[in-house]
């Protein structure tokens, strides 16, 4: 659940520390919104795929739209970026407001990994694999919920963007890894 790193950091730092967080999570919701509609359309083609047996086709075409996802979720991470410093560099801006820039520059790499993955899920899924799919997202959760409280004592607000980059490395390379491997031997 999305809302579970706010309440920890509400408890652990308070409600400036909510909101700053909070406009980031709302701000890259948006791009995930976008993608999750995408990964429907992605889901309706595998699966067309998925019933014929055409295994290798789903993964080549999983692996097409994984590079062209990187490739776009690069650019806008890049634009994000530059315009971060190009504003700060530029414009004197309240402590918050640089600070909320700099979360949403990191929250843009969790978006993109996050985005990266899309393709793997979706294959998994058509080849029959969302049990597999299912434990990862599950073992996401649990290690989030872990790891929040972790990163924000050692990282004070910083805490849930790390952790959030951190399980979305994870879940992405496993995902990657359980999609090629289940394709390889289907």
């Amino acid at each position: 659940d999305v809302r579970a790193p706010l309440i920890i950091l509400g408890f652990m730092l308070g409600e400036t520390a909510v909101g700053l967080y909070g406009l980031v999570q709302r701000t890259t919701a948006v791009v995930e919104l976008a993608w999750a509609s995408i990964s429907r359309l992605l889901v309706t083609r595998y699966s067309e795929l998925g019933a014929g047996e055409q295994i290798r086709e789903i993964r080549a075409q999983a692996m097409q739209a994984a590079r062209l996802t990187g490739f776009i979720m690069a650019a806008v991470a890049i634009c994000i970026w530059i315009a971060s410093f190009s504003v700060t560099g530029s414009v004197t801006l309240a402590s918050d407001t640089i600070l909320a820039l700099s979360l949403l520059k990191w929250g843009t790499v969790a978006i993109g990994l996050s985005s990266l993955k899309r393709p793997f899920v979706s294959g998994l899924i058509a080849i029959h694999q969302e049990r597999a799919v299912c434990r990862v997202n599950v073992l996401s959760a649990v290690a989030g919920l872990l790891l929040v409280p972790v990163c924000i004592v050692y990282f004070d607000i910083w805490g849930p963007v790390v952790a959030w980059v951190v399980l979305e490395a994870v879940a992405c390379v496993l995902i990657v890894h359980l999609f090629l491997t289940v394709a390889r031997t289907t």
